[in-house]
C-alpha cells in the first residue's frame, strides 16, 4: 500500500521552478551608467508631505506609541483634577520625551519646577530633553543643578558631556537655580 502511495504522489510531484536570467548581449541598445556624463544634476524634492510627529521616535512600535499616548491622557486627567500634582507633570513629561516630543516634555518639567524646584529628577529629565535640541549649555546647567541637588547620575553625564562648558558651569554658584 505504501508503495502505491509513493508511486501516485511521485508522478504528480513537481520540482520548484527557479528563475534563470537570459544573458543579454552588450551593444548600443543596452543602457548603462555613463560616469563621464556632464548632464546637470537632478533636483531632489525635499518637501515634507508626511506627518512629522511620527518621525520623532522611530524605535517605537505602533502599540508602544499608542500606549504612551494613553498614559499621557491619564496624567492629563490627573493634572485637570489637581494642577499641583508634581508627579503627574514629571511622568507626563517623561512620556512626551518617550514619544520624542521634547518641547511638550520641557513644558511639563517647567510646570513641575514651578511647584517644587528642589527635585533633581526634574532638572535631569529636562536636561536630557534640552540635549535633544542641542541646547548643550542649558542642558549642562540643568545637569549641574541636578547634581548639586544630589543626583549622582547627573554628575556622571555632566563630566562626560559638558567638558567644553566647564568654566562657565564652575562660575555658576551651587545655590543658583537653573533657568526655568
Amino acid at each position: 500500500m505504501l508503495i502505491i502511495i509513493f508511486a501516485v504522489f511521485g508522478t504528480t510531484a513537481q520540482a520548484q521552478k527557479t528563475y534563470k536570467p537570459k544573458p543579454r548581449k552588450m551593444g548600443k541598445d543596452i543602457g548603462g551608467v555613463d560616469i563621464d556624463n556632464d548632464k546637470p544634476k537632478q533636483n531632489i524634492d525635499t518637501s515634507i508631505d508626511y506627518d512629522v510627529t511620527d518621525l520623532f521616535n522611530l524605535n517605537l512600535s505602533e502599540s508602544e506609541r499608542a500606549q504612551a499616548k494613553a498614559i499621557i491622557e491619564v496624567f492629563t486627567e490627573q493634572i485637570k483634577h489637581d494642577t499641583s500634582d508634581i508627579s503627574a507633570y514629571i511622568n507626563r513629561g517623561s512620556y512626551w520625551a518617550t514619544l520624542g516630543l521634547h518641547v511638550h516634555a520641557i513644558k511639563d518639567y517647567n510646570r513641575a519646577l514651578l511647584i517644587d524646584d528642589n527635585q533633581p529628577i526634574i532638572y535631569y529629565n529636562r536636561a536630557l530633553s534640552k540635549a535633544r535640541f542641542f541646547y548643550t549649555f542649558d542642558a549642562c546647567k540643568d545637569l549641574k543643578k541636578s547634581r548639586d541637588l544630589g543626583l549622582q547620575q547627573a554628575g556622571v553625564i555632566m563630566s562626560q558631556k559638558c567638558g567644553r562648558h566647564k568654566a562657565k558651569l564652575d562660575a555658576i554658584p551651587n545655590s543658583d537655580s537653573a533657568s526655568k
